[in-house]
C-alpha cells in the first residue's frame, strides 16, 4: 500500500467522523449512507487533492453536500454517541486510519474494503462510544480483535 492510499484513507476517516460528529450520530450511519451511495469511492477519495487543505467546516459541508445531493432521504439517526473529554477525537480518528491501513495491508485487501470492515465491526462501535478503553490497547491488538470478528460472523 503506498502512501497516497493511507493518505485518502485518513482523509476518508476524517471526513466520516467530523460529519458524525456534526451530527450528532454515529461514524458507522454516514460511513452506510457514503456506501450505499460508492461516495467513498466517487467523491471521498478523489476530492482528496482539492479538499484536504480547506477547513474542518467547509470539508464537513462538502460531505453534507453530497449524502444530501445523492440520497434526498438521508435522516440523521441519532444514536447515542459518549464524550469522554479525556479522549482526543484528532487522535482517535487517526488510529482509526491506522487501524484501517494496517487490516488493508494484513489481509492485503483495498483500503476501501478495509473501511467497510472497520465500520461494521463491533471493536469500532465500542470505540466510537469510547467504551471499554480500547483506544488505549495497541492498533495491532484492534486489527487482531477485527480480524476474530469476521473469522466468527
Amino acid at each position: 500500500m503506498n502512501n497516497e492510499d493511507q493518505k485518502k484513507t485518513e482523509f476518508a476517516v476524517f471526513c466520516i467522523e467530523n460529519t458524525a460528529a456534526r451530527l450528532g450520530i454515529s461514524g458507522t450511519v454516514v460511513y452506510q449512507e457514503l456506501k450505499s451511495l460508492d461516495g467513498i469511492r466517487l467523491f471521498l477519495f478523489p476530492s482528496y487533492n482539492a479538499l484536504h487543505t480547506q477547513s474542518k467546516d467547509y470539508i464537513v459541508d462538502e460531505t453534507l453536500q453530497f449524502i444530501h445531493k445523492n440520497a434526498s432521504d438521508f435522516q440523521d439517526k441519532k444514536v447515542n454517541v459518549d464524550v469522554n473529554p479525556l479522549v482526543n477525537d484528532t487522535l482517535l480518528q487517526m488510529k482509526y486510519s491506522r487501524i484501517i491501513n494496517l487490516l488493508a495491508e494484513r489481509l492485503t485487501i483495498s483500503n476501501e474494503r478495509a473501511l467497510d470492515l472497520f465500520y461494521n465491526s463491533d471493536t469500532y462501535l465500542y470505540m466510537s462510544q469510547k467504551r471499554y478503553h480500547l483506544h488505549n490497547m495497541s492498533d495491532a491488538y484492534l486489527v487482531d480483535e477485527i480480524l476474530l470478528e469476521v473469522q466468527s460472523k
